[in-house]
């Protein structure tokens, strides 16, 4: 297992890491503070995530890239609450990042309204500990939205008429 230490990465580390990636940045200082460390994560992730799609193929029969490269993520996690937490903004990040595309963002849509439910529910399970009445809010709007969901495939079936 990798260590799991999870001490604050630095802006000039994140930097370095973005030069020696190939993806130097420059900080405007009319838009970002010096050490813009959500910015830099943000930038690096970026970095990271493009070159995962280029490089493990999903659809590779048996999948061993996907395999080694989800391994690989899980030891680097390590502990679970982290893991559950790191997944929780990995689907704000997809939720938001999906309703940003062109074309998409409409609230009615059963993807985002599955987006949505999947997030409650994350963010229910990682918030264990939390105040019960908050944790039923959450439960209750994942139901809601994917009653919503199926209602719209059901109506978009319809609209589509006989098979």
């Amino acid at each position: 297992m990798v260590s799991e230490n999870v001490s604050p990465l630095t802006a000039e580390q994140l930097l370095s890491a973005l030069r020696t990636l190939g993806a130097e940045t420059v900080l405007d200082p009319e838009h970002h503070e010096e050490g813009d460390v959500p910015m830099l994560l943000g930038d690096l992730l970026a970095v990271v995530e493009r070159e995962t799609a280029a490089r493990v193929d999903t659809g590779e029969d048996p999948p061993v890239d996907l395999s080694r490269f989800m391994g690989a993520w899980r030891d680097r996690i390590g502990r679970q609450y982290l893991a559950e937490t790191v997944l929780v903004h990995r689907t704000r990040r997809t939720l938001y990042d999906w309703s940003q595309l062109p074309g998409n963002g409409d609230v009615t849509d059963p993807l985002m309204r599955v987006l949505l439910a999947a997030q409650a529910l994350l963010g229910a399970r990682a918030a264990r500990d939390a105040d019960p009445t908050g944790l039923r809010m959450l439960r209750e709007e994942a139901e809601c939205e994917l009653a919503e969901a199926l209602a719209e495939l059901r109506r978009a079936r319809s609209a589509d008429g006989p098979a």
